[in-house]
């Protein structure tokens, strides 16, 4: 459930959202109309502090806060190496395409290349066994690093029910199913 709220009180970086009584400590948030990276560092009843981890500047009360459900993380994977990232993994060379030297407000770019294909071979076959951290298969990204393509943390035990044969994928693109608890779960590279 993605939860809306409203700007009540700003003071520098921190800023005080109401109707955030469904939202959820450490949970990323969207503040304001240019959509600050924020996240929620105390719940009080309905109203949430957040941490924004961009200027606030011309910030109004009852701006939107949306959140996210999900905690502040990474992207790892393929595409990583030969980038330059700000704290929350932004590469600033897109960044700086997009805004310039400094970061504009809200401004976003994929963690990880979306459109460029690699090399994945797998290590796994229909009928095996997996769980969260199986290794799927392997993407080498330069001559001395291999990248391991893991089953996510919160994949239940399954088996493998297809495997795309070895080729070049997006990070996107679905490279093994597996079947668990009579659900089909796809697992991206």
């Amino acid at each position: 459930m993605v939860v809306k709220g409203k700007v009540i009180w700003i003071s520098g970086p921190a800023v005080k959202a109401d109707g955030m009584a469904a939202s959820k400590m450490y949970e990323t948030v969207e503040v304001g109309e240019a959509k600050m990276v924020g996240e929620v560092i105390r719940l009080t009843g309905d109203v949430a502090f957040v941490q924004v981890y961009e200027s606030t500047s011309g910030l109004r009360p009852g701006e939107p806060v949306y959140g996210t459900g999900l905690p502040l993380s990474v992207s790892l994977g393929p595409g990583m190496m030969g980038n330059i990232y700000d704290g929350l993994q932004r590469p600033l060379s897109i960044i700086a395409q997009k805004s310039g030297a400094f970061i504009g407000k809200g401004v976003t770019a994929p963690q990880i290349p979306q459109d460029k294909l690699w090399d994945f071979t797998p290590r796994v076959k229909v009928g095996d066994d997996v769980v969260g951290g199986t290794i799927l298969g392997v993407v080498p990204e330069t001559q001395l690093i291999e990248h391991r393509v893991l089953a996510s943390p919160n994949t239940p035990k399954g088996k493998v029910i297809d495997v795309v044969p070895a080729g070049q994928y997006k990070v996107e693109d679905v490279v093994v199913t597996v079947e668990a608890n009579g659900q089909k779960i796809p697992l991206k590279m």
